[in-house]
């Protein structure tokens, strides 16, 4: 089911520069017809104009597709200096998991924990991996239920959920999405 999904999302992304490459072919194609039927002048007059906002448009387009940036974490950034216990948990968990761990652990204050990985290559490729916990949880989760909350984290980077083939997300960006 995954490599259908895989496969389903990959076939989306390059219809989506396919289709842009297509319109501005056509009206392309639609210029060059209008002009042979219409006086030159005329044809460039009203034809130019609407080209040039077209093409522009589509560029923009997928300019902002390819160029898009996740956007900046919210909360405090926990190196593993500060916290070596979560950190020292979340290696333990991510080796049982058979998934790298993630570069950076954000504290944030929502009674939540979720993943997020930025992707490369308009999400062919994984990038870099955020684990977001809640101060919440550290707060009242006992060890082992935090355990079993990071693991299920984890769990979504082993399992490609953060991937973007695999789901399909704004470019530039994937990510588990938090738990209501």
């Amino acid at each position: 089911m995954n490599t259908i999904r895989a496969g389903f999302s990959l076939a989306m992304l390059a219809g989506f520069f396919v289709l842009a490459a297509a319109q501005v072919a056509g009206l392309v194609a639609l210029v060059v017809l209008l002009s042979t039927v219409m006086a030159g002048f005329v044809a460039v007059k009203l034809l130019w104009p609407i080209f040039a906002a077209t093409t522009w448009a589509v560029g923009r387009g997928v300019w902002r597709a390819v160029r898009s940036r996740p956007e900046p974490p919210t909360g405090l950034p926990l190196p593993a200096d500060r916290a070596p216990m979560l950190w020292a948990t979340v290696r333990e968990l991510a080796a049982e998991a058979r998934t790298r761990i993630p570069e950076e652990i954000w504290l944030t204050a929502e009674v939540n924990a979720a993943v997020q990985e930025e992707s490369r290559l308009l999400g062919l490729a994984g990038g870099r991996r955020r684990l977001y916990v809640g101060l919440p949880l550290l707060q009242t989760m006992t060890v082992g239920q935090m355990r079993a909350v990071l693991a299920h984290e984890l769990g979504h980077y082993s399992a490609r959920h953060t991937h973007p083939p695999v789901r399909a997300r704004v470019p530039g960006q994937a990510g588990h999405r938090p738990h209501p």
